[in-house]
């Protein structure tokens, strides 16, 4: 590890941390840190992600050819770097340009059912129309999940 990148690991009260900003250049006045427990979260939830992804398009009977756009919705999926989803493997390597950011999706939605009555017949149709999946029991899932958990060496997701 770099010399400049090592000084900035540290053990902290539940582990090691590295130290994105110290203290003294936040607003707080407070380290901003990442940890050993954020990258395991980061990996479980990127793994769960894609292989709901896959499962569903399993489920479907189409592949990522078919797919025209993925929406990001949330805030996670509004802030987060298209590049940098790809790279850690959150979503199959898909063109940038197929990747759109909608942030508060549902918060959105909501609001739109409210005031427009086309809006709330539009939802209660697309809603009637679609199927649950239940992924949490699927052998296929699990066995996605596991693949897709993990990152390798240089960014690139196992998958």
């Amino acid at each position: 590890m770099h010399p400049k990148l090592r000084c900035r690991v540290r053990r902290g009260k539940i582990g090691y941390e590295f130290v994105l900003a110290p203290g003294d250049r936040t607003s707080t006045g407070v380290d901003i840190v990442v940890t050993q427990k954020d990258i395991r979260e980061l990996q479980l939830a990127k793994g769960a992600i894609y292989a709901g992804i896959q499962v569903l398009l399993k489920e479907m009977g189409i592949g990522w050819d078919n797919v025209s756009r993925v929406f990001l919705a949330g805030a996670f999926g509004n802030y987060i770097k298209k590049r940098s989803a790809l790279r850690i493997g959150l979503i199959p390597d898909i063109d940038p340009g197929r990747i759109v950011p909608v942030g508060n999706a549902a918060g959105d939605g909501a609001r739109l059912a409210l005031i427009s009555r086309r809006e709330r017949i539009r939802a209660r149709d697309l809603a009637r129309r679609s199927e649950h999946v239940e992924l949490s029991n699927r052998d296929d899932f699990q066995g996605e999940f596991i693949k897709a958990v993990n990152f390798q060496p240089g960014g690139k997701s196992v998958v």
